[in-house]
């Protein structure tokens, strides 16, 4: 399956997804940094939450596996779920842009990307459950 963003295709559709999966990693690690403090104001300029420089063995071992999991989990998709997903999330293509590209209505796009989202957020929950019982 090729994948288009910005009239290209995507030939490795598995690099894009690892790609995006780590992004995504990055941003919530980002999210999480910047949660666990009240104020960024408050905070010292030296103490802004930043990016890590260096991950961890173990953090590379789970954000891999964390990886395989979701991938695996929106390869498990029904085709044209998947497909409508993708077009949405990835591609950024809107509910109407994915519709008439897939020939169905708005109503069935929405139906397939929420139906890929709770997946993807029920891979992520059991993930966190994993990892809390490994540690």
């Amino acid at each position: 399956m090729g994948a288009q963003q910005s009239g290209t295709t995507i030939g490795n559709t598995r690099a894009m997804l690892y790609r995006t999966t780590r992004n995504l990693l990055t941003d919530q690690h980002r999210r999480a940094e910047v949660r666990s403090h009240t104020s960024l104001e408050a905070l010292p300029e030296q103490e802004h939450p930043r990016a890590p420089e260096c991950l961890q063995p173990d953090e590379v071992l789970d954000s891999s596996q964390y990886m395989q999991a979701l991938q695996a989990t929106i390869e498990s998709l029904p085709p044209r779920c998947r497909q409508a997903f993708i077009l949405n999330r990835f591609d950024g293509l809107s509910h109407q842009q994915v519709a008439e590209r897939m020939g169905i209505s708005r109503n069935m796009v929405a139906q397939h990307v929420i139906r890929g989202v709770l997946a993807c957020k029920a891979c992520e929950d059991r993930f966190q459950r994993a990892m809390k019982k490994a540690r």
